[in-house]
């Protein structure tokens, strides 16, 4: 198989796990929600291409993340279907790295948007 043909089938296998998650948990959803929100409000609001990077960062971070904790829920479904402490360990640990994702993702939207949204608030009262 030649590597470009290789490397088009790795893509479209990503493309379909991308999409599985998508389909299948509302959390991406929310997720991609969130981002499509927030890169266009960037533009608006006129946010410095450094602090854009870092936004995008963030949404990527959020997304990657859910991403992992939805493969390693997966896979612990797929090696046991009882219930056992190490099986909620694994999920719950994946679980929280995505809680730690979103917090700092946050954090950092505060610190970007929230100076340029107090700043045009500002214009409109003293207009």
């Amino acid at each position: 198989m030649k590597k470009w043909e290789r490397f088009r089938k790795s893509v479209s296998h990503a493309w379909e796990g991308f999409m599985h998650a998508v389909r299948h948990e509302p959390n991406m959803r929310i997720h991609l929600i969130f981002a499509i929100t927030v890169i266009p409000l960037g533009w608006l609001l006129d946010i410095p291409w450094r602090d854009s990077l870092l936004v995008v960062f963030a949404v990527f971070l959020v997304l990657i993340s859910e991403m992992i904790n939805t493969a390693i829920e997966s896979t612990v479904n797929l090696v046991s279907e009882q219930h056992h402490k190490w099986a909620k360990i694994a999920k719950d640990t994946a679980a929280s790295a995505v809680l730690l994702a979103a917090v700092l993702s946050i954090i950092i939207g505060l610190a970007v948007f929230l100076p340029p949204i107090l700043r045009l608030v500002g214009t409109f009262i003293h207009n």
